[in-house]
């Protein structure tokens, strides 16, 4: 799919069930639908916060304003993050991984500590065992080599 401005607010327009993004309504789902358009201009076609507001008809300072909120609204409200995710991954043509929140990251970062202390606990008792193992052969190393002394001496 080709990356442009149009095919980007027909996803989001579809995506929210709305006829124009270009509106003065207060409703959620335009703020969300607004603040997602300006967010992925400013991210991914890399214009400024002017150009986008020459786009939409607003000041500057509306684009800066809901692309800076976007951040807390899509961690306070799963299925707008959902929504996010599915007009990106359209967009872009690629799968999008969900990004990471703090709480994600911290409970996969303790679940990759306890797997890597289930694995240190495995390599301890591996080399525990390969000692015992050495030293039981050093033994019968000892005694066979203590027997072939007494055999040489009993010659």
């Amino acid at each position: 799919m080709k990356k442009t401005l149009i095919t980007l607010t027909r996803i989001v327009c579809s995506t929210f069930d709305i006829a124009e993004i270009n509106t003065i309504s207060r409703k959620t789902k335009f703020i969300y639908a607004r603040a997602i358009i300006y967010s992925v201009m400013r991210n991914h076609l890399y214009m400024t916060y002017q150009a986008i507001g020459k786009v939409f008809n607003k000041n500057h300072a509306t684009i800066i304003h809901a692309t800076k909120e976007l951040p807390f609204m899509l961690k306070y409200d799963k299925e707008l993050n959902r929504k996010y995710i599915a007009i990106l991954s359209e967009w872009l043509g690629e799968k999008i991984k969900e990004p990471q929140t703090p709480e994600n990251m911290i409970k996969n970062l303790q679940d990759e500590n306890y797997l890597l202390n289930l694995e240190i606990l495995r390599l301890t008792e591996k080399v525990q065992s390969q000692e015992s193992i050495i030293e039981q052969f050093k033994e019968s190393k000892e005694a066979a080599g203590n027997q072939s002394i007494r055999n040489w001496i009993n010659l």
